[in-house]
């Protein structure tokens, strides 16, 4: 897994190089590692079964270790109860679906020493805020995207 304070080689100069000598790509370190559902253009290619693409304008070769499994993850949890209490303020749980890896679902809804139950967070909020506004819990949504997107990658990291 890449991490922080890796080395990467690139196909192009720019950012900050370590490394750079004649007919040699540059070597750059990797600054941050994050998970992202951004939609961005990459360039797929193939050798012998190794999978890699170029990501972003700097050239830089990401290699697929494995193929993902990707899983649709409610982000606003279907439960009956908190289903009808989102939908008192017009919000369909089905439109807050995303497709992430299957083994961060299934880690998200464990019980870990670094996350409380994704479910049980919102069941909290549900009880704690029964007059939520629609910006609210959209507000809430956001933050627990990016509680449980960051605390993945830095498990994801180790």
């Amino acid at each position: 897994n890449l991490r922080s304070g890796d080395l990467v080689r690139s196909l192009v100069g720019g950012g900050s190089q370590i490394a750079p000598a004649a007919n040699i790509a540059p070597v750059h370190e990797v600054a941050a590692v994050e998970f992202t559902s951004r939609q961005a253009t990459v360039h797929n290619f193939e050798v012998e079964g190794v999978h890699t693409y170029r990501v972003g304008m700097g050239g830089v070769l990401v290699h697929n270790q494995r193929p993902c499994r990707l899983v649709g993850h409610h982000w606003i949890p279907q439960q009956k109860d908190i289903k009808a209490w989102a939908e008192r303020v017009n919000l369909n749980v089905h439109d807050f679906v995303q497709n992430i890896p299957e083994d961060m679902h299934k880690w998200m809804h464990g019980n870990h020493r670094r996350v409380r139950d994704f479910n049980f967070k919102w069941q909290e909020f549900r009880k704690s805020n029964p007059h939520a506004t629609k910006e609210e819990i959209l507000a809430f949504r956001d933050q627990m995207m990016a509680h449980y997107q960051s605390e993945w990658v830095k498990l994801k990291s180790r």
